[in-house]
Parts: C-alpha cells; structure tokens; sequence
C-alpha cells in the first residue's frame, strides 16, 4: 500500500493549509493569496487537511470543528447565493471562510461581519480584503504576491503568460491587518516561501522603502499619454463625464486653457505632475477639446446640469434622452394619481429604463473581464426584482461550474452598473416632466435601489437600505407593514424599529435564525427620532409607549386585568437573546411585554445603572372580534 505523507513539504498550498490549522489555535487566521482562483485552492487543501485530521483521530480547534448546519448569516448566503458546492459554503461547516471578487456582495458583506464577529476562524482573501475593513486578525499569512494572466497577444503559446505582481502597499496593507490595535494585542506575520523565487519575492516585498505612492487617476492617464501608451483621443472620452461636472458646476472656464491649467496646477494631478517634472500641456488641451465639443452638443446649461449628475458620458445621456422622450410620449406626459400613489415596482418603466440602459458604454463589462449576461436579460431581471429565489434565477443561465461568472454579473452589472444607469434614465424622465428628483413618484424613484438589492417594493428597499442582505426576509417584513400608518419614510421607520421580538422569530415564514438576528441588530441602531436627546437635554421627562408583545406567550391571560391608572413594573432585561435593551413591563409580578423598542433603548442604559423609573397605564383599549387582545399604551416617567 502506497503510504501518502501530508502535507508534502514542497506543496505549497499544502504547507499552507497546515499551518493555517496551527496559527488557528492562537486565534483567527487570514491568508492572503493574489489570485481568485489560488484562494479556492488553499480553501479546498486546508478542508482537505481537516478531514485528515479527523480521519486520524487528531484535535483541532474549536473554531476549525465541523458543523453540520453553522448559525452563521454568511452560511445562508452562500447556500443562496452559491450553492452547496461552492468552496465558501462548504468551508464554513469548518469555520473557513473566503472573500475575493467574483463574491457577490451581500455574501461578501456576511462573511466580514461573521469574521470581525468570530463566528469564523479562518478567512482567505485576495485584495479586496486589503484596504477599509477592520478586522480582528492574529496572524496573517501571505501565500502568493503575484497574478498571472495568459498573454493575449500569444494566444497560440499557451505557456506563455504575463506576471504582474502586486502592489508592495498591498502587502504592506495585509500585513497590517494583523494584531490591529484595540482588537489584538499582538499579531504575527508568516510568509510561506517554499522555494528561491519565493525568498526573492519574499526579500523585495520586506523592504518597506520599495512602496510604490499613489498616483491619480488623471495623472495615470497623462503619464499613459505622454509614454504614447494612449491616444489622445481616447484621453478626450475618458474625461467627458468628468468635464461634464465642471460645465454644469461652472468650476472653471473649460474653454479657457490659462484657467483649466491655473486649476490643474493646484489639483492632486498638478503637484504629481511637477513632482516628476511632467508638463500639463496634453491635460489642458484634451480637456479643452473635450469642453467646446460638450458645449457644442448640449448649449443648454440647465441640460447640462442634469446630464452632469448622471455621471454618464454626453453620448450615453443623449442615447437616455431619446429613450425618455419616447417613454412619456407613448406613455403620457402627465403622472396619473394612481402612479403618484404607487409603491411597487412599475414593470414599463423597468422596461423601458432597461432597454435603454442596455446599449450605453457605461454598462458594458470592463474591459478585460468576463460578464456573460443570461439570454433574456429582461426576464432575468423581471425574477430578481420580483424577489425570485436566487437558487432558481441562476439555475436558468448558469451552471454550477460557472457560480463565479453569476458572481461576476451580479456584482458588476446588477448591483452597480444598471442601477447607476436607471438613476440617469429617472434624473432625465424628472426634468423632461419639469420635476425634481424627488418629486417623482416614490415607486419610481426608488427603482434603482429595487435593482440593486432585488426586491419589488418601497418599503422591502427602505429594510435592504438598513444593511439587511436576505431579499425574501425583507420582502415578508415589508408585506406585513400596514398602510394606515402612512407611506413616509418616518413612519415606516418608527413601525420597523418597534416589530416585536416574537413577531420576527415566530411569526415570519422566511429567512434563517441568524438573518433574524442580522435584521434585529440593524435595526436596533437605528434612530427613529429625537426622543433619546430630548430626553438626555431632560427637556423630555414624560415617554409614552405601547405594551408590545401582549399577543404572545399566554401574556394577554393578565394584561386583560390591567386598569387604567393602574402602576407597571419596568424590569430591564440585559441577558435578552435577541435585544440587549429590552425591558419587560409586569403587572402584579407576571410579564406581560415589553416595552416599545425605541423607548427601551433610551432608558435601558439608565435602568442597569441604578436609574428608578416609573410606568403606568395611560390608556386601555379592549379586545376586538379583529384583534382578541388588549392594547395598552403607558406613560413612564423617571
């Protein structure tokens, strides 16, 4: 019998996973790879090495033992998302999570906040772990500092391939998340290097003087012009959309070339231009030729400034411009009562806004990526805004081999590009009927967020706005909101923020333990109104709140006996599962509710500290044939 040694001391990503195990003891772990497809790799062979581990009756840690259904928001996720397959949702039975592009993003979000949480142990990432996100890390690895593409232009020489390192500040970035201040005392850094030419990659990167400075977008594109590696002409396009915002906001005379190199001269690009002694002269005259062609084909200033706040390029606003004459025309230039009062999805102007939207250059995947769109986009999309399973809508147009490219898709054209192209499409549809933005109806205006998070109606994209990512949760709380309370955001906040406890872990049909518990958290920062600072100023002394909660647990059984006047016990409740500023009201020592949320997180702090307050019954309205329960609204003061 063969015997087979594990790990291979030569196998790098073997190597990799082990020590993965042993840091994992210490504390969370994150391993740094350069390519999408190697952090795959390390994920596969550090599961790989787990089951040996168990397979060999040895212990690891707690963080790393399998779970056969983890309570974790980013397990559902990528369930969802995902599949069963994928690398991340099998990784996280084992506490392994990863985080590189193709993630889409409300997988991506869940898997950082399960991290920083330390609901997961390991995390393997490229670069978009890099920069803006804190997180709790006691050793980093860096597995590989190089990407390597197949050179196009030698596409008959399969060996042939283009290595490009990344940046040193990237390195240096990875390396700082670990032992970061104020979550670990201490971190540690491991670079595997296995063989010479990682040693030498190893040498280049340590030297901390090597960092390459940040460079502005403009003063790439200069630098790129004057080393001829672009043409002028292609310099001109680029800045379109970004001379379009300095028409409309009449920063600076763009015709004239004193002033447009005056205003260069003090920007980012001016001071790395002189800096390396490179002139300005090709910015200031392709910005000029730029301005007198904008000027030429859009005189109107009003116009201008309407197109400026798209983002998008004159000919991608004056292709949305056609679109939207044609839809008013067929459709009527007149908004009917019936749209003013909608707050659901308007199937037309989806419609519309997406055929128009399909042809800009600014939709387009990015050059050098591979977007591939399903074959009836506008049912593709009709099924995601509606709130269709994702499991179902991408088993349409992908294979389960192909769950990065539906990534890729949504991430790059469903979540970003066509919701930035539909606020064009709505900012135009507002000037042509002579209205602001938010004068539109509110369905429509909300019909780039509908897009972007996959639901159909104004108040499931308000619960999305709240950092809620389960579509089919938020989509099952907003149908529960009712009407009679008023269609402002104000109002539907309030209602949000005081959903009993018991409601949102019994009664909904949808969604998991853990989004339940996501979308309690969220909502519990959420500031309804200025009661908690009047109260603080003590220019507020008196609240008022209903008893919530009185429908569960056999609880009405004694809030029938509650008169009015009567005195309630408040009794803070801290070791509360799902809300740590709960409070418990009680009659005669039986719990009958809670008090309304927003109230108990202004008085909550105060109670635990030894504050006295007291409660009593303002108002009593029986039970009803409709609702066989008592409601009672209470007075407390302290």
């Amino acid at each position: 019998m063969k015997t087979i040694t594990w790990p291979n001391v030569e196998n790098k990503v073997q190597t990799t996973a082990m020590l993965v195990i042993k840091f994992a003891s210490n504390g969370s772990v994150l391993v740094f790879c350069a390519m999408p497809y190697e952090v795959k790799n390390v994920v596969e062979n550090i599961l790989k090495s787990l089951k040996y581990y168990e397979a060999d009756g040895r212990s690891v840690c707690d963080g790393l033992k399998y779970i056969e259904d983890p309570n974790l928001e980013s397990f559902d996720l990528a369930k969802e998302w995902l599949g069963d397959d994928h690398p991340l949702t099998r990784g996280l039975h084992y506490g392994v999570g990863l985080h590189y592009g193709p993630l889409p993003d409300p997988v991506r979000q869940a898997v950082e906040d399960d991290f920083r949480a330390g609901k997961i142990t390991v995390l393997v990432s490229t670069t978009t772990l890099g920069q803006g996100v804190n997180l709790p890390v006691k050793t980093a690895i860096i597995y590989s500092l190089e990407r390597k593409f197949p050179d196009e232009k030698l596409t008959h020489q399969k060996e042939k391939v283009i290595v490009d390192p990344v940046k040193k500040r990237d390195f240096w970035n990875m390396c700082g998340r670990a032992g970061r201040a104020g979550i670990e005392t201490e971190g540690q850094i491991v670079f595997v290097a296995p063989s010479n030419h990682d040693n030498s990659l190893f040498n280049t990167f340590r030297n901390e003087d090597r960092i390459e400075p940040v460079e502005s977008p403009l003063y790439k594109l200069l630098k790129a012009l004057v080393e001829k590696r672009i043409s002028q002409d292609t310099l001109v396009n680029y800045l379109d959309a970004p001379v379009l915002t300095l028409l409309a906001e009449e920063v600076v005379n763009t015709e004239d070339e004193a002033a447009i190199s005056n205003f260069l001269k003090t920007s980012l690009v001016g001071v790395q231009a002189m800096r390396n002694n490179i002139a300005l002269t090709p910015l200031v005259s392709a910005i000029k030729r730029t301005a007198i062609r904008i000027n030429q084909e859009v005189p109107d200033q009003t116009l201008r400034t309407i197109f400026a706040s798209t983002g998008l390029q004159v000919k991608s606003c004056k292709m949305l411009e056609s679109a939207v004459e044609l839809f008013l025309s067929l459709r009527g230039w007149d908004v009917s009562e019936e749209e003013e009062g909608n707050l659901y999805l308007d199937e037309e102007l989806l419609e519309f806004a997406l055929e128009a939207c399909q042809r800009l250059p600014e939709m387009q995947p990015t050059k050098g990526t591979r977007v591939p769109k399903p074959e009836d986009e506008l049912k593709f999309v009709k099924d995601w805004v509606k709130g269709k399973p994702i499991s179902e809508i991408r088993s349409l147009s992908w294979t389960s081999e192909q769950e990065d490219d539906f990534g890729d898709y949504i991430a790059d054209r469903v979540i970003y590009k066509l919701p930035w192209g539909f606020n064009g499409f709505l900012r135009i549809v507002a000037f042509k009927l002579q209205k602001k933005y938010d004068e539109l109806p509110l369905g429509w205006q909300c019909l780039p967020s509908m897009m972007k998070f996959g639901v159909n109606s104004v108040f499931a994209c308000w619960i999305c706005s709240f950092g809620v990512s389960s579509r089919q949760l938020a989509l099952e709380v907003a149908r529960h909101y009712p009407m009679e309370n008023g269609s402002s955001f104000r109002s539907f906040v309030k209602w949000v923020v005081n959903l009993p406890t018991e409601f949102l872990f019994q009664e909904l049909t949808v969604g998991s333990i853990a989004e339940k518990k996501r979308l309690m958290e969220k909502i519990s920062r959420i500031v309804a109104d200025d009661s908690q600072l009047q109260f603080i100023l003590q220019r507020q002394t008196v609240l008022e709140s209903r008893v919530q909660g009185i429908r569960y647990d056999n609880r009405a059984d004694a809030a029938i006996d509650v008169p009015k006047g009567d005195q309630l016990l408040l009794q803070a409740d801290p070791d509360n599962p799902h809300d740590p500023w709960a409070i418990r009201v009680l009659f005669n020592g039986q719990h009958i509710g809670y008090v309304q949320r927003d109230k108990a997180k202004i008085i909550s702090r105060e109670m635990q500290l030894g504050r006295a307050f007291q409660a009593h019954a303002k108002k009593i309205t029986p039970p009803l044939l409709n609702y066989p329960y008592p409601d009672i609204v209470m007075t407390i003061t302290g």
